[in-house]
């Protein structure tokens, strides 16, 4: 059972773009000088594809202290909300992610408290092991920055684009290059899709350079693989109205954690079919909540916890997926019991 509301139309805006520039390594090798340049060119080609977006950089050089760049990293964040965060540096492990969101054994260590803002983007992390999720390290710097981001509920990121392990510099630009163009070359169809777009491209472009392809291997995208990569969305408004024009997007659960029910709020531009599922951090189906076709308009439903035996589910992180007109996106719930 669906229940249905009209609102008012919201405005679609440019993306906002946060870039994380490891560009205090000014060595003989010039590691710094190579991460300002690589991304000057990334934006660049951002903007070529897509004039008007809104990118903001913070710089390793702007915040000198290791014991202060936790803070800043995330001040940058809740600053600006991005829909799109890449981090490029030349120093990069899985507690520091590109030297930003650090471990710290003297000053502030980065945790999610310091996030505060609810919007979930992709996050590419473009240097050595910021998707380092799997292998077992110094287990007194804490949970790898990934994982932080992807399994806080109601903020962090929707997925994480990186190498798994240590990585070449330039290989490492050559794929946050092509991923950001296959974003912006098609936002509607999924992340991974967009991902797989760029593997195809450097494979082909690169195939006699080893370090590139080796380095386009070590990546791994993590989290939400079929969410298309959309604009921030807010919360309904004006309840009531008649007079409206509908935009195609899904809203965050509420409550969130909840036990054991929660409402989920959705809105859908043309009549056509539309699903609602439920799905574990596994990526295995749940529950379906809707799946019919649909008109116009806003609708909400609502899900108790259960799989689709009537059953509880335990308690932990899920996902809610709305497919229709041809896209994907995707929410991350918590049951807590």
């Amino acid at each position: 059972m669906i229940d249905q509301y009209n609102d008012s139309p919201q405005t679609a805006d440019p993306y906002t773009i946060c870039l994380y520039s490891g560009n205090s390594h000014t060595g003989p090798e010039r590691d710094g000088v190579f991460v300002t340049e690589a991304l000057d060119s990334i934006e660049a080609r951002i903007l070529e594809i897509s004039p008007g977006q809104y990118i903001y950089r913070l710089r390793q050089t702007d915040v000198i202290n290791c014991s202060d760049r936790a803070s800043a990293s995330a001040d940058f964040w809740n600053a600006h909300e991005p829909e799109l965060a890449i981090m490029f540096s030349a120093n990069s492990h899985r507690y520091s992610p590109c030297d930003f969101f650090n471990w710290c054994p003297e000053g502030d260590t980065f945790n999610m408290d310091m996030i505060s803002v609810s919007h979930t983007p992709l996050v590419i992390g473009g240097s050595c092991g910021s998707a380092d999720w799997a292998r077992t390290e110094d287990p007194s710097h804490g949970q790898p920055t990934c994982e932080l981001f992807l399994t806080e509920w109601g903020k962090g990121a929707i997925a994480w684009l990186g190498p798994a392990a240590e990585s070449f510099q330039h290989g490492n630009f050559v794929c946050v290059l092509y991923a950001a163009e296959e974003l912006f070359n098609d936002p509607s169809r999924s992340m991974a899709e967009s991902w797989l777009a760029a593997l195809r491209r450097l494979s082909n472009d690169y195939s006699n350079n080893a370090d590139v392809i080796n380095t386009a291997k070590s990546y791994v995208f993590l989290g939400d693989p079929l969410s298309s990569f959309n604009h921030r969305l807010g919360p309904p408004t004006n309840i009531g109205r008649s007079n409206f024009q509908h935009r195609l997007r899904l809203e965050h659960n509420f409550p969130n954690p909840f036990n054991p029910r929660t409402k989920i709020t959705f809105s859908i531009r043309k009549r056509g079919l539309v699903s609602v599922e439920i799905y574990d951090v596994k990526g295995r189906l749940v529950k379906t909540l809707v799946n019919g076709e649909l008109v116009p308009r806003s609708y909400e439903t609502e899900w108790f916890g259960e799989n689709a035996e009537g059953e509880s589910v335990a308690s932990g992180v899920y996902f809610v997926r709305l497919k229709a007109e041809g896209k994907v996106f995707a929410r991350k719930m918590v049951l807590i019991k």
